[in-house]
């Protein structure tokens, strides 16, 4: 994977939920604890102080190929109000052509230009962009889902008269 590491200084936090575990205080003079508790404290404000990051190289090819993946997406994403069960298909399709040769997919057509967008994307972005349709799918589902829930106690507190539920 071709990746490099960014390491950037943080402002300290508190050391919150760390403990740190010392010999015996019998074993330890006055000194040598303080000593440890010293260095202890330096260490941990150290590892408390640095964030690393891993940022995925990518070349001019890569870079557009996951432009132009991300705005499908978001196309789709965009068009789930107002076309529900045609931004599902689509986003089936999508998910589809993420699965390499051999990987089950979701039944239904892949998109093949899609498909090759995913292709020349990096791995790591390959991955990202599976989960990224994955999780979609899957908010999809569970609104529709809640969706079709109120739907039916709506239509059952209307049959039984009570009519608590509004409906906008």
């Amino acid at each position: 994977m071709n990746c490099f590491l960014l390491v950037q200084p943080r402002v300290p936090m508190s050391p919150r939920g760390v403990t740190v575990r010392l010999p015996s205080r019998a074993a330890l003079s006055t000194g040598e604890r303080e000593e440890l508790s010293v260095t202890a404290e330096r260490l941990l404000s150290r590892t408390l102080t640095v964030e690393v990051a891993l940022e995925t190289l990518r070349n001019a090819q890569q870079q557009e190929a996951l432009r132009k993946a991300s705005s499908l997406i978001d196309d789709v994403a965009a068009r789930l109000r107002d076309d529900l069960d045609g931004a599902k298909r689509r986003l089936a399709s999508l998910h589809g052509a993420c699965h390499a040769d051999g990987e089950p997919s979701s039944s239904g057509p892949l998109d093949s230009k899609f498909q090759s967008l995913v292709i020349g994307c990096a791995l790591e972005d390959r991955r990202k962009l599976k989960k990224r349709l994955a999780t979609l799918i899957r908010n999809v589902e569970n609104a529709d889902r809640a969706i079709k829930l109120l739907d039916h106690q709506y239509q059952k507190s209307s049959v039984s008269g009570t009519g608590t539920m509004t409906r906008r």
